[in-house]
């Protein structure tokens, strides 16, 4: 669905395998709403810029880090986490960094496919948390994920650990493959770039 899509450009790219954060938050219904109404003005506007089969000029659409973790938690984009993904969050720092933090059930990821003895996941069991930082670079339509650094219960993990959970977590039909932290993914609705900067974002479609 394009409403999933656009969650994932805001950095719920990451969504699908996990999500983050450091000081809780007061999250209200009105910050979700505030979020949805934002959502469903970028499709309405990247909607309407494909039927006419032009570029509108360039809008700049601010959210906060309230607005988007409420809208993860009692907004539409409830209905997309994954089962198995508990209680997501995101923190937005400085110059595109974001901090994220969930409770996975890794059972799941391990019965995903068949493991050798060798494979560290055949041998996790229930649900852990999982946080992962890293930098979003979303310009020119396009978007990737630097992972700095990834933690399963607070033990460091490898990139290739952290990529399983991710797939494993991301397919859909949008999504077929699941989401690689390798190669970048064309952004929705005309969005041609997002800055994160403490505390908030901006998307420029």
């Amino acid at each position: 669905m394009v409403r999933l899509r656009v969650v994932f450009t805001v950095g719920l790219a990451i969504l699908a395998l996990t999500c983050l954060s450091a000081a809780p938050q007061d999250l209200t219904h009105a910050d979700a709403e505030a979020m949805q109404r934002k959502v469903d003005a970028i499709e309405a506007r990247g909607a309407l810029a494909a039927a006419k089969g032009t570029i509108l000029a360039t809008l700049r659409t601010s959210f906060t880090e309230r607005e988007l973790n409420a809208y993860l938690k009692y907004g539409a984009a409830a209905a997309y986490v994954p089962a198995g993904v508990v209680d997501p969050h995101i923190t937005l720092l400085a110059d595109g960094h974001m901090a994220m933090r969930a409770v996975v059930d890794l059972d799941a990821v391990r019965k995903s496919q068949p493991r050798g003895a060798l494979n560290p996941l055949a041998y996790l069991t229930g649900s852990l948390e999982v946080r992962v930082s890293g930098v979003l670079h979303a310009t020119h339509g396009q978007a990737t994920f630097d992972v700095d650094t990834a933690t399963v219960a607070g033990v460091p993990i490898p990139k290739a650990f952290l990529q399983e959970l991710v797939t494993a977590y991301s397919k859909s039909p949008i999504f077929p493959d699941g989401i690689s932290l390798e190669k970048p993914f064309a952004m929705a609705s005309g969005i041609q770039a997002i800055e994160i900067q403490l505390g908030s974002g901006i998307i420029i479609q």
